[in-house]
C-alpha cells in the first residue's frame, strides 16, 4: 500500500500495479531529494530582527491567541472550523479556544495526588481524525504506561464539555508481534492512518501503523523496526509529509552534546533515506502544507542553544539538513500547521515548586512561513 497525492490509501489491485509500485518508489524518493535541495535556494542577504515580545520586523507576523494556560503540551485545529484546541496539563484538561477565550472541552483526566503512589495522566499529544474525533496520547504515572484516546462527539461549542472518562482506550503495549512499552513520540496522520513510535520489550524502537475507521482508531501494531537494540538514538518525533512520505526525528543519548539525524519512511516503514542534523535536540517536526517547506522546534548546538522554531534544509553534500533559526521561542511544547500555512506553537511557561501550575503558558499563531525568499535562511 501506498499514498497519493492526497493521502489517500491506494489499493494494489493486480500484479501489474504491484510490479510498478516499485518504479513509483524510486521516483516518490527522487522526487523527495529534490524537493529539500530547492527549498535550500531561497535564500537572500537581508536581516530579521525579533523583538523580546515575539514581534518581528520582518516579514513574519507574531499574535498571542490565548495565554494564562497552565503547561499546554499540544495542539490540534479542527479540520472544518480551524479553533484550536490545546493539551493543558497543568489543569489536567483539554481546552478550545475561540476569540482569544480558552474553555474546557475534555476534562477527567486522572489524577490521584492523594493515593499512597500518586498517579496521573500526562497529556502528550493529540491531533483530529475528523470533525468530531479527537485522538489523544497520555502517559499514566508512575508506570510510563501509554494510552491512546478515541474521544468522538468533541464540540467546538462554547461550555460543551466531554469526560475523557468515556473515551475508548487504546493501551500501547502486548501487540501481535512485538510490545511498544515506553518512549512513545508524536503521532502523525497521513490519509487513513496514525504512525507513531514506539520502544520495544527488546529495546528496539519500531515504527507502528493503525488505521482510521467511522469506529474510531485500530489499535496500533508494528510494521517495522526504525533502530536496533540498544541503540545511541532514539525517536522524539515524527511527522508525516504533504507528498506521503514519513519523517522520524531523532536525539542521541545525550541531547546537550549528542548528534540528531533524520530518517525517512514510507507508510509501510520502508526506508527513504537518513540525514545528519546540526541541532542539539529536536522534539518537533512539522511541513508547511503549501509549499512542503520542513520546521522543526529544537535546540541548536553550543554558544546560543535556547530552544526556537527551525527550518531544516538540505546542504550541499546532499547528506545533512542545515537548520536555520526562524524564531527564537519560550520552552515551546508542541505546533501544528492549518491548512492555509499559519503556524499554531503552544508555549509551556514557568515552572513552580507548589502543586498548582501558573497560569503562564500560551499559544501564538505565526504568519508569513510561507515567504518566497525567508529572510532567515540568510543568517
Amino acid at each position: 500500500m501506498i499514498l497519493g497525492r492526497a493521502g489517500r490509501t491506494l489499493p494494489n489491485e493486480n500484479r501489474s500495479t504491484r510490479t510498478s509500485l516499485w518504479a513509483v518508489h524510486a521516483l516518490r524518493r527522487d522526487f523527495f531529494l529534490r524537493m529539500i535541495a530547492f527549498s535550500a535556494l531561497a535564500i537572500v542577504n537581508t536581516k530579521m530582527s525579533l523583538a523580546q515580545d515575539l514581534t518581528s520586523e520582518s516579514e513574519l507576523v507574531v499574535q498571542t491567541i490565548a495565554d494564562n494556560l497552565r503547561h499546554p503540551t499540544g495542539i490540534a485545529i479542527h479540520p472544518q472550523t480551524g479553533i484550536i484546541f490545546v493539551a493543558e496539563q497543568g489543569a489536567q484538561q483539554i481546552v478550545r479556544v475561540v476569540d482569544g477565550n480558552a474553555d474546557t472541552a475534555v476534562f477527567g483526566f486522572r489524577k490521584e495526588v492523594a493515593a499512597e503512589e500518586p498517579r496521573e495522566e500526562q497529556i502528550l499529544h493529540l491531533a483530529f481524525i475528523d470533525q468530531s474525533t479527537l485522538a489523544v496520547i497520555v502517559k499514566s504515572l508512575p508506570k510510563n504506561e501509554y494510552d491512546i484516546l478515541v474521544l468522538k462527539n468533541v464540540s467546538t461549542d462554547a461550555g460543551k464539555k466531554l469526560s475523557a472518562a468515556i473515551s475508548s482506550r487504546y493501551r500501547i503495549g502486548r501487540t501481535v508481534s512485538k510490545d511498544l512499552l515506553s518512549d512513545l513520540t508524536n503521532f502523525a496522520q497521513g490519509g487513513f492512518s496514525i504512525f507513531l513510535t514506539g520502544k520495544s520489550a527488546e529495546n528496539a524502537h519500531w515504527l507502528a501503523k493503525g488505521s482510521i475507521a467511522e469506529t474510531g482508531i485500530s489499535k496500533p501494531v508494528p510494521v517495522a523496526p526504525i533502530s536496533e537494540a540498544n541503540s545511541n538514538l532514539t525517536p522524539t518525533t515524527i511527522a508525516c509529509s504533504p507528498m506521503g512520505f514519513l519523517t522520524v526525528g531523532f536525539v542521541g543519548a545525550d541531547a546537550i552534546h549528542s548528534e540528531c539525524s533524520l530518517a525517512f519512511f514510507d507508510d509501510d516503514g520502508g526506508k527513504l533515506g537518513e540525514a545528519r542534523l546540526d541541532l542539539a535536540d529536536v522534539w518537533g517536526l512539522a511541513y508547511h502544507p503549501t509549499n512542503g517547506r520542513l520546521f522543526a522546534l529544537g535546540r541548536q548546538k553550543g554558544g546560543d542553544n535556547n530552544p526556537g522554531l527551525f527550518q531544516i534544509v538540505t546542504a550541499s553534500d546532499g547528506l545533512s539538513g542545515i537548520s536555520h533559526r526562524v524564531l527564537a521561542l519560550p520552552r515551546p511544547t508542541a505546533f501544528v500547521f492549518d491548512a492555509k500555512g499559519e503556524l499554531f506553537v503552544s508555549l509551556h511557561g514557568e515552572d513552580t515548586s507548589v502543586n498548582e501550575a501558573p497560569m503562564s503558558g500560551f499559544v501564538i499563531k505565526i504568519s508569513g512561513l510561507d515567504a518566497s525568499h525567508p529572510t532567515w535562511l540568510a543568517r
